[in-house]
């Protein structure tokens, strides 16, 4: 199933050798902006964060709400769209490594939401209703035999920033996922584009263009970050066929009142770094773009 309101890259490109495959700008131009349907949920950045911000518990992952809100409401676009798509009131969906964008699905009417963690319990926001499953794997051990088995299948499992904290070959995980995926269902992937702009500063400069490893196990940072064309060619080898594909220029901290919000001299910084940063982002490629959303199906 392919739908036409999507940017597909995996469709309109030609293979770059340095990066991801991308639509030209004609096709971008054509391309008309996915909105959710009509009735759903507001799923806007700032009210992501508005209403996230409140959860208890979670005061202290705010700052990464902040930054991260206009990923969920990428996220969320693509969520209810492919709601509308399947047309049913009971939709099953495995979220892959819980966090804010749990508590944004069980919003959602129709949506029966399990999830699957690597702590043996279920972090703070990641609060299962009745007849929800909250399951514990470490998703490293893919490789290995005693990966779990006893998951059902599902319309919908979403992986959202995951892929670049695994020390592990991604095709080890989808295999696996796979099965976890229903005949017609469908797997959605963000991740960070490995080659955004931002980055390839930062290697001109002489700098790692990621962060540190941490040595929080439950928390390891980014151990590696890819472009479309490599997410694709791990699609293709594990048997998924891609939906569409879409690369955004998200500056996320903009919904982060910490930062865009403050006063004085710091937030004037702030508010025109955002201008500056919106006006080139206007202008970039999609190979430079800061975030990849991803549907696949098998």
């Amino acid at each position: 199933m392919t739908d036409p309101a999507f940017d597909s890259a995996a469709r309109r490109s030609e293979p770059d050798k340095t990066g991801p495959m991308m639509p030209s700008s004609a096709d971008r131009m054509n391309q008309p902006e996915w909105q959710a349907p009509a009735g759903t949920p507001p799923f806007s950045a700032l009210g992501i964060y508005r209403s996230l911000s409140g959860e208890s518990g979670m005061s202290a992952h705010l700052p990464s709400l902040g930054v991260h809100a206009k990923r969920y409401e990428r996220l969320m676009q693509a969520v209810m769209h492919l709601r509308a798509s399947i047309g049913r009131d009971d939709i099953r969906v495995l979220d892959v490594g819980p966090w804010w964008q749990t508590a944004l699905l069980r919003r959602v009417d129709g949506l029966r939401v399990d999830t699957l963690g690597l702590g043996p319990t279920a972090p703070a926001i990641d609060r299962p209703r009745p007849g929800e499953q909250y399951y514990q794997q470490d998703l490293n051990k893919a490789v290995h035999e005693d990966y779990r088995s006893d998951l059902p299948q599902y319309d919908m499992v979403i992986m959202a920033e995951v892929l670049e904290h695994l020390p592990m070959a991604p095709t080890h995980l989808l295999r696996r996922i796979r099965r976890h995926v229903r005949p017609g269902g469908y797997l959605i992937l963000t991740t960070p584009n490995g080659v955004a702009l931002n980055k390839r500063f930062r290697m001109i400069r002489g700098r790692v263009p990621y962060t540190l490893i941490s040595e929080n196990p439950m928390y390891p940072s980014h151990f590696r970050e890819y472009t479309v064309a490599e997410l694709q060619s791990f699609a293709a080898a594990t048997g998924f066929q891609p939906v569409s594909c879409r690369i955004t220029d998200d500056w996320y901290w903009r919904y982060n009142p910490s930062l865009a919000a403050v006063s004085g001299a710091r937030g004037l910084r702030n508010r025109f770094a955002i201008r500056i940063h919106e006006a080139v982002g206007a202008t970039l490629p999609d190979s430079m773009k800061q975030s990849i959303v991803m549907v696949l199906t098998c």
